[in-house]
């Protein structure tokens, strides 16, 4: 027998209580302890997002607090996000709704600016990205940026790592967000506490309709991460390095990493942990490569 949409529903938010619960206990035995960054305000942020809705669940609290905190931000969209199939859309008519989507993010975010590269979703090289990618550093000049990596799955967030890395100078600060794929308490070093924007955040969530589906679990790792550091409701970890780490990190071709053992978060929250638990030995690796 099929189980009603109304039963999943109730479910599902039984089973992320659990879950909650479970990573509350993990913390204090675990003795987890990051203290939550605040910015002191004046600098110049870029967040890359390699699909328009990565910049939402990546960091959409921390663009917040930034601009709270009076940063300058600017989000930088690397690819039109043409291949979504979501709602039975033709390409045309996606990114035409996808750009319409970032632009009404970056309204109600109040970030400072906004870059639209719009490269063709799957079918782009790193060399269509450099030209763009020069003219926004220079144009934007950021002392940090919010940036996607190879702890994921996905080849777009992949190729826009790889793509980006070419090009950085080793003193930048890098903020490793992570997407479906959780950095876990093996690489994050650096958490933000977002409860106070809760609804803001759903808000920006909310911004992209095409994307529903893909952005149903977002919120759960947030509130994974505020049980597991006993703060708040809502923390966003990161990985934070300089340039340098994170050029050393993604130096090879994207064709060289391995995907396999990583596993995101899915639409329901039932098996939820083994995102965290899958590839645990592949990010301690990469913790140790990054700082070679």
């Amino acid at each position: 027998m099929t189980l009603s949409s109304s039963l999943k529903e109730r479910l599902d938010a039984t089973t992320t209580a659990v879950w909650r619960f479970g990573f509350a206990v993990m913390g204090r035995l675990s003795r987890a302890a990051l203290t939550p960054w605040q910015s002191w305000g004046g600098q110049r942020i870029l967040v890359v997002a390699p699909h328009p809705d990565d910049e939402i669940a990546g960091c959409a609290g921390s663009l917040l607090h930034h601009r709270a905190a009076g940063d300058e931000v600017c989000i930088l969209f690397v690819t039109d996000g043409g291949s979504s199939r979501a709602l039975g859309l033709n390409r045309e008519e996606m990114v035409r709704r996808r750009h319409l989507e970032a632009a009404a993010v970056v309204r109600a975010s109040g970030v400072s600016h906004s870059i639209w590269m719009g490269l063709p979703e799957g079918n782009w090289q790193p060399e269509q990205f450099w030209p763009q990618w020069q003219s926004a550093l220079a144009e934007w000049q950021p002392q940090m940026m919010y940036v996607p990596s190879r702890i994921d799955f996905h080849p777009e967030h992949h190729q826009a790592a790889y793509a980006l890395s070419r090009n950085l100078p080793d003193e930048m600060v890098m903020r490793v967000y992570q997407i479906q794929v959780p950095l876990t308490a093996v690489l994050s070093n650096i958490i933000i506490n977002v409860s106070q924007w809760s609804a803001q955040i759903n808000q920006l969530i909310h911004c992209y309709h095409t994307q529903r589906q893909s952005l149903a679990a977002i919120i759960r790792p947030r509130q994974y991460a505020a049980q597991y550091y006993g703060q708040g409701q809502l923390i966003e970890p990161f990985w934070q390095m300089n340039a340098a780490a994170y050029k050393q990190l993604h130096q090879k071709a994207p064709t060289t990493w391995s995907s396999s053992p990583f596993r995101g978060l899915r639409y329901r929250s039932f098996a939820d942990p083994l995102a965290y638990v899958q590839g645990k030995q592949m990010r301690q690796g990469l913790s140790v490569q990054a700082f070679k």
